[in-house]
């Protein structure tokens, strides 16, 4: 994988065209991340996320999205409904950043079983408060409670309720670190 902080340097503009999540994540745990992986981008958009990842030496990537897409020369790209369909696969590194408030309520815990079910190792969530501007109230805290609930299967990680982000790591444990460093 390629040292993050030299992409940094190379291209100033990725910290305000990426989510500052997705390089929170790569720095905190990138001892255990290499370009092996393979990584899932839930609800893809136009691939801003999987051009990153794949720029920084990820060749195993996937995204997913629920509009039909063109010209994903860099990864595999299928079109899903995450609320309807079924996610084909397993991945070391699962994203969903800003997608589940756009999805029926009815259907987020169902989305997060989905997600979880295909992570190996890493699920990062991100979402936004509902500001009137979105289609579905989704907070991150109702998943947060879920999650601890009712999946042993999983470690919550990191936990930041007032930036709507969690990231979980899939293992056999119930503890939990959710330390905001």
């Amino acid at each position: 994988m390629k040292n993050l902080r030299d992409e940094e340097l190379r291209f100033p503009q990725l910290i305000h065209y990426y989510s500052d999540f997705i390089f929170f994540f790569l720095k905190r745990y990138y001892k255990e991340l290499n370009n092996e992986m393979t990584v899932l981008d839930a609800g893809c958009g136009h691939g801003r996320n999987l051009k990153l990842l794949y720029s920084l030496g990820f060749k195993n990537i996937t995204g997913i999205d629920i509009v039909k897409r063109q010209n994903f020369k860099i990864c595999n790209y299928h079109e899903l409904d995450l609320a309807k369909d079924k996610i084909i696969g397993k991945y070391d590194i699962v994203l969903c950043n800003f997608v589940l408030m756009f999805i029926d309520t009815k259907y987020q815990l169902s989305v997060i079983d989905k997600l979880i079910n295909t992570t190996n190792k890493y699920l990062l969530i991100e979402t936004s408060h509902l500001d009137g501007q979105y289609s579905y109230t989704c907070y991150i805290q109702n998943f947060y409670n879920y999650i601890l609930g009712a999946r042993k299967d999983v470690q919550i990680i990191y936990y930041n309720k007032s930036k709507e982000r969690l990231i979980i790591k899939k293992w056999q444990s119930n503890q939990t670190d959710i330390s905001d460093k």
